[in-house]
């Protein structure tokens, strides 16, 4: 992948290795995220947490007060930056809920 990751396919099945590299690249990608906003978030000092993570996405628990734009617009600065492994863009989207994560907008 983009990262190093190195993926062994056999001959046989050479053509499952475009998905390889597309599935591990998400991977790497997300697994890069998560440290790199966890480790934000525990700069901060705040009541903020990032939790799971569910197919493509991040997700993060925090207390009505402590989370503002400036804090997502980090969050999405650093889920986003590739740190040159690819060159591409990507959009952060927030969605945000105070009762469930059943209902967020």
């Amino acid at each position: 992948t983009p990262y190093g990751r190195k993926i062994r396919v056999d001959r046989e099945f050479a053509y499952r290795a475009v998905n390889y590299i597309v599935q591990g690249t998400a991977s790497d990608m997300m697994k890069e995220a998560i440290v790199e906003c966890n480790s934000y978030l525990r700069e901060l000092d705040k009541r903020i947490y990032v939790l799971m993570t569910i197919h493509d996405e991040l997700i993060m628990e925090g207390h009505i007060d402590d989370v503002t734009e400036e804090i997502k617009t980090e969050l999405a600065t650093r889920m986003t930056d590739t740190k040159g492994h690819l060159a591409l863009s990507m959009a952060v989207d927030f969605k945000t809920t105070t009762t469930n994560w059943a209902e967020k907008a």
